[in-house]
């Protein structure tokens, strides 16, 4: 998994208050740094994840309409696989 680190340049206004309760001055700026909450999986993740579906649809539900939406989703799997071809090798 690979995540994407954001860094922005935003006003620093210190801490609220000092320890006797007084508002603390304000200083300049501070950069700050924060981890993305998006996952970029490598494309052999999600097409393992489709096969599990298959193989799941085929042999672990009899429901009809189960099946057809496991495998609806094992399609979707396949096609963040080849999204995820594109981003690593665009042409």
């Amino acid at each position: 998994m690979i995540g994407a680190v954001f860094c922005a340049l935003r006003p620093y206004k210190g801490p609220k208050s000092n320890t006797f309760g007084k508002k603390a001055s304000t200083g300049g700026d501070q950069k700050v740094c924060r981890m993305s909450t998006v996952r970029i999986y490598p494309p052999h993740r999600w097409r393992q994840r489709a096969q599990e579906l298959r193989n799941f649809a085929a042999a672990g539900t009899s429901d009809p309409d189960t099946r057809s939406r496991l495998r609806q989703i094992a399609d979707e799997y396949d096609l963040l696989a080849r999204r995820a071809d594109e981003r690593a090798y665009p042409e």
